[in-house]
């Protein structure tokens, strides 16, 4: 029984320091195009996803603050707000589920606008 004792603790003595440098290697290793290929996917995505579960905040928020634009409209500002915010609503929506739709074609930019609101996290936008 002693003898399987030593020869475990003389074999996990052996395994263990292989092991852990196999790990920094790999840590060190450049990112395969399978790795980019996975993260632009998972960034086009994210951001249409994020586009199609924030468009309906956009009129509401066009209509509390319009855009710059629209400063001289005096007291029609708010609905021309609204307005444009429902614009950007359906601007936000269709180009929201072509990103999310066509999350897995590679090499796709990004055809989402900016965000307003980041509710998913983990995604940066290419244009920020």
């Amino acid at each position: 029984m002693r003898r399987w004792a030593i020869a475990l603790a003389l074999a996990a003595g052996f395994v263990f320091p292989i092991a852990s440098l196999a790990e920094e290697e790999q840590d060190e290793e450049e990112p395969t195009a399978w790795d980019e290929y996975r993260a632009s996917v998972g960034e086009r995505f994210l951001t249409g996803l994020n586009g199609l579960v924030t468009a309906p905040a956009d009129p509401p928020m066009a209509t509390v603050e319009p855009p710059k634009a629209l400063d001289k409209a005096g007291y029609v500002r708010r609905p021309l707000g609204f307005a444009s915010g429902i614009l950007l609503m359906g601007y936000r929506t269709l180009t929201g589920a072509v990103d999310f739709g066509l999350a897995l074609v590679p090499k796709l930019p990004v055809v989402s606008p900016v965000p307003r609101y980041k509710v998913i996290p983990g995604f940066e936008h290419e244009d920020e």
